[in-house]
């Protein structure tokens, strides 16, 4: 984030009118505070998937990271709903 600020201060911020740049900077500031957010609510999701045994099992199929892996076993039915693969994938869809 410190690049855009520094692009603010130098080359892009001359380019800018004179009332723009102060709320260009607090709109990079709001999005350094929401990267930092983000960033910690991955941290979170990660550690509850190593937790749970249903989402590390899930993360063994290419393509499930965390988040869908602790999303499913967070939201799905048991597996004895579905009578066969197909139907928990409709059910995914």
């Amino acid at each position: 984030m410190t690049v855009l600020v520094d692009k603010i201060d130098g080359e892009m911020g001359s380019s800018l009118p004179d009332a723009a740049t102060p709320i260009v900077r607090m709109m990079l500031d709001l999005l350094d505070v929401l990267n930092r957010k983000i960033g910690e609510l991955d941290k979170e999701i990660a550690l509850r998937a190593r937790e749970d045994i249903i989402a590390r099992r899930l993360m063994t199929i290419p393509g499930v990271g965390p988040i869908t892996a602790t999303a499913i076993a967070a939201l799905a039915p048991p597996a004895e709903t579905f009578s066969k693969g197909r139907d928990f994938a409709a059910w995914l869809g």
